[in-house]
């Protein structure tokens, strides 16, 4: 059964293990990151990692205090419970990456006021996009996005003062809806700076799972190929 979901979902999976390079070095004799069919491409450089520290905003220390003294913290605190922590964790990871990322009722759970009329009735997918406040909202809420929409603005300014080639970023993240919240920023942003008369824009692509058809995918990519793109948002 696995072999057979694992053929099913190949096909949407652009993934190369370390171990599947390695085998294919060792076949072919050289190296597959840079040659190809006798064609010679620039090794890929070193990747430099950095961590950066953040601001909280006023709103997340209240999100994380009232998360840790719900009931179902609590639950899991007494002696003797076999529940399993799992959906916590994963609850306090959407916490970190943005509270936007809970569903309506755990929004609901937490105060977060966009949510104050959630009903579950009403709410038939809980991640559906009209569940998500306005952009200027989505800023205020979580440093960690205005710190990137900082990041890649200031990469456009570079450029535009250098008239160098335009630096491209590459986001990359599990979640959908995250993507969603950097798409609609990026968005209103275009939309601040087109009214100020600002050369820094963002031009973005994206391409992730909801694009299921060889097709679309691959026009996706080669509409990422024009340079004017700044940003590229995929699923990872």
């Amino acid at each position: 059964m696995a072999k057979s979901l694992r053929r099913l979902i190949e096909s949407y999976f652009l993934r190369r293990t370390k171990n599947q390079i390695s085998q294919i070095r060792d076949l072919s004799g050289s190296d597959p990151l840079t040659t190809s069919g006798g064609k010679k491409f620039q090794k890929l450089p070193r990747k430099n990692e950095f961590v950066i520290w953040i601001y909280l905003t006023q709103l997340q220390p209240k999100l994380y205090l009232d998360f840790l003294q719900s009931d179902r913290i609590r639950e899991l605190l007494l002696p003797g419970t076999k529940r399993s922590s799992l959906i916590e964790l994963v609850i306090l990871k959407r916490l970190c990456d943005h509270p936007r990322l809970l569903s309506p009722r755990q929004c609901a759970n937490l105060d977060l006021d966009s949510q104050e009329n959630y009903s579950p009735e009403n709410c038939i997918d809980e991640f559906k996009l009209s569940a998500l406040p306005p952009a200027n909202q989505l800023l205020a809420e979580f440093n960690k996005l205005a710190f990137l929409v900082c990041l890649l603005e200031s990469f456009i300014r570079d450029s535009n003062e250098s008239d160098a080639s335009l630096n491209r970023t590459l986001i990359s993240s599990q979640s959908l809806r995250l993507l969603d919240i950097i798409e609609i920023v990026l968005n209103y942003r275009n939309t601040i700076l087109r009214s100020i008369g600002s050369r820094i824009l963002h031009k973005v692509a994206r391409l992730d799972g909801r694009l299921t058809k060889p097709a679309e995918r691959h026009e996706v990519i080669n509409t990422s190929k024009d340079q004017s793109y700044t940003t590229m948002l995929l699923t990872s």
